[in-house]
Order: C-alpha cells, then structure tokens, then sequence
C-alpha cells in the first residue's frame, strides 16, 4: 500500500489510499523553444477560457509569467522583473478579492504561486547569479523558505475536502502540470512520483467536476449538416434527373395517347367535302399557237416518258407525282439518295414557272408510335419537309414553298401488299396558278 500513495516517505504513517488510473501516467509537458529573455515591461494574461475558475482567472497574468520564466534563458534586468512580478501578485490579491474568494484561499494561493514563481527564476540559467535566493518572493510575501516542501503538504490537506477546496486544488493543479517539482526535483524517482500525484490530482477534481469533455476544441465540430440522411446519400442531381426522366415519360405516354386518339377523328374531318356549286364543263378555249406558254409537262416531257413521274394538268395549276416505289423506306423521311438528281431537275423546271409550290406528304397505313413521329401525320409531314429541303436547295425563290401532311388519308394504291404501301408512301409537288 506504501508504494501506491504519491506522498508516502518512510518517516511517515500518513497514506493517501490511490486507485489506479486508467490510461497508465500522462507524460511531461514538452516545453516549447525558448525565448532569450522574459520581458517585464509587460505582461499578456492567459486568454478567458471558458474552464478556468476563478481563482485562475484572476492568477491568469501570473501564469503567463510562470511559462515565460519556464523557456527563459537569459535576464537582464531580474529586479525589475521581481518588481514586475510583485505588483503582478497584488493585482491577484485585488482581483479575487473583488470576486466574492476568501481570503484564506486567497493567501494559499498567493504562497502557491511565489513558491512556483521562486522555482521558476531560481531553475533558469541567470536565476542563481541574479540575487533572488536572498529575497524570495515567498519571504517576501510569506516570511518562508521552505515552499517546496510546504506546497504538496498543504496539496494533501486540501485533497481531504475538494468541495470546499476546488479552485485552489485546480491553481495547483495547473502549476504542477506547467512543470512545479518542488522537492521532488532532486530526490530519486522524483519525475515518476509528481506524475503519480498529478494523476491523483487529476482523478480527484474530475470526480468533484463531473464528466469532462475530451474534445481538444469546444468548437472542433463546425457547421452541423443538417439535410435529410437520404439527401447526403444520393447526390441532388440523382433526384433531378430521376424526375425529369419521369416528366419524359410522362409526356411520351400523354402524347401516344393523344396522337391515337386523333387519328379517327382526323380521318372522319378528311372525309368532309365543301358545299359548294356544281361547275359546268366547258371545253377549254385554246389561245393561239404564238401564245402558249409552258407547262411542267412540257419541261419534264423526257421523265414522265421514262415513267419516272406522273403529272396531272388542271386549271387551278399542276400535280407532280414521283413514281419510284422506294422513294422512302417505311416509318422513315430518309430520301433515296439516286433521286435526289431528279429532284434537282424538278427545282429548275419550276424556277421557270411561276406561282406557289405546295408540297404534300402521304404515308401508309402502318401505324407509328415514337417520340419523333407520334403518328403518321407527322412522318408524312417529315417527308415532304425532306422533299422541300432538297428542292429548295436550286429553286431561286425558297419562300414559294409550303408543305403539309395528309397521313394515310388518301392512298393511291392498296395498303394489303408491300407493292402498294410503298406506292402509298409518296410526297406531292403541286404548282398552283
């Protein structure tokens, strides 16, 4: 049991009972680089944590200057360091009396802190020659010399009440772990007893505080998140593009069902015929031989004997028909390239005619359902865009062309056999006068 009490002597009964403490001994603060000389001119307390007590608080320029004579190496002027350090204990004194501290714990704490002051000045390289063993500050303040030994003596008595005792048990604490040694400095095994007594310390004021807070910064956490778990899973632009992916079909199945909605009724419109009056036939006048003008017949006359197309002449203009069967593949607006020279040949036929160019798209009767053509209105409508594209490629004036859809409206051959569907996919060219 001796050899578990940090202050067991063999002159001494009296043991302080220690449980072990997890974790093993902390290890020695490791002393930053030090600076070649304290200067008294001016002295920066500790920054107000928010765990300091209030005794330290108001210690807190005193343990600055404990920490600077720690790393000191060289002193000019010590007497006006003591003189510094001096009027730095009375404003100790004033300011833990202005915050409500008895006075017992007040002088304590002021023989605690020349005692470790004393320590500091006297273990720096200048502190034996600088005069200051001859008028310590804890003979000054206290008329002692023997605070090394005293300071872990009062440390005992006040551990047997650390109720009352807290802030004080604390200051030590502090001092210990800022490199105190007191008589512990010279004897054997010295460095491995303080380390048992600090953690005696430690055990005892943790017990009296509660749980404490391990992490190094009170702040250390930053911005919390606070986004639903399943958003900072998956990515924002997964749930954008999920939903437009559902827009798109959406739009899809609403238009395929409008389109096949429409084609009856489409189909039904088609079969309307304008009301209107019955023209009377009459034999067309003939103007004279030096008058007549030419027609898309007559400027197309070698083609339409090869049977490549098929006009019809009327009074209201002319309709040109292109008889090749693959003129386009089915559900399909792509030309046969080999035809696209006879188009060519349109277009300079109808530059030397005048009037309006309507060209017409026909399908046949095989449905289609995609999102570039919903229904076979707009594949024929595709296809005399094509056909439009081409011609106007030669024609002089572009703008007399204007193109429209009829769907499988009105079929040429049978939609039975492949012969006549393709037959039915067909596009119109009409002159109109």
């Amino acid at each position: 049991m001796a050899s578990d009490d940090p202050f067991f002597s063999p002159q001494s009964d009296d043991r302080t009972i220690i449980r072990p403490v997890p974790g093993g001994k902390r290890s020695d603060i490791q002393q930053q680089s030090p600076p070649s000389e304290v200067s008294h001119k001016a002295v920066t307390p500790y920054p107000r944590l928010g765990r300091l007590n209030p005794l330290e608080k108001a210690a807190s320029g005193l343990l600055a200057l404990l920490t600077r004579l720690n790393t000191s190496r060289s002193q000019s002027d010590p007497a006006g360091l003591k003189n510094k350090i001096i009027q730095e204990i009375q404003h100790f004194q004033i300011n833990a009396q202005a915050n409500d501290i008895d006075l017992q714990t007040v002088s304590s704490a002021r023989y605690v802190m020349c005692t470790v002051l004393d320590e500091a000045v006297l273990n720096t390289p200048w502190g034996n020659n600088s005069g200051w063993s001859q008028q310590s500050l804890l003979s000054l303040f206290h008329k002692e010399v023997s605070g090394g030994e005293r300071f872990f003596d009062l440390l005992k008595s006040l551990a047997q009440n650390p109720g009352k005792n807290r802030n004080l048990l604390e200051l030590m604490y502090l001092c210990l772990a800022l490199g105190f040694e007191g008589r512990y400095r010279l004897i054997e095994g010295g460095k491995n007893k303080l380390a048992s007594i600090r953690e005696w310390l430690f055990e005892i004021l943790q017990q009296e505080r509660g749980a404490v807070d391990q992490a190094l910064s009170p702040h250390w956490q930053g911005v919390t998140d606070r986004r639903h778990p399943l958003t900072r899973l998956v990515p924002l632009w997964v749930f954008g593009a999920t939903a437009a992916a559902l827009l798109a079909i959406m739009f899809s199945f609403f238009l395929f069902q409008l389109n096949k909605n429409s084609d009856p009724v489409f189909r039904e419109m088609s079969k309307i015929k304008p009301i209107g009056m019955e023209a009377t036939k009459t034999e067309p006048l003939l103007p004279p031989e030096s008058e007549i003008k030419p027609t898309l017949s007559m400027l197309l006359a070698d083609e339409i004997e090869l049977g490549k197309i098929k006009i019809i002449e009327l009074t209201q203009g002319s309709t040109l028909t292109i008889q090749e069967d693959n003129l386009f593949k089915s559900g399909s607006p792509s030309i046969n390239r080999s035809l696209i020279p006879l188009l060519y040949k349109i277009a300079d036929s109808l530059n030397q005619l005048q009037g309006q160019i309507l060209i017409t798209g026909h399908s046949d009767n095989n449905p289609i359902r995609s999102t570039r053509y919903p229904s076979n209105w707009h594949l024929s409508k595709a296809r005399a865009n094509a056909i439009a594209f081409v011609i106007k490629q030669k024609l002089i004036d572009p703008e007399r062309i204007t193109v429209e859809g009829k769907s499988d409206l009105e079929p040429v051959a049978t939609n039975d056999t492949p012969e006549g569907r393709a037959k039915n996919r067909r596009v119109e060219i009409s002159l109109l006068k």
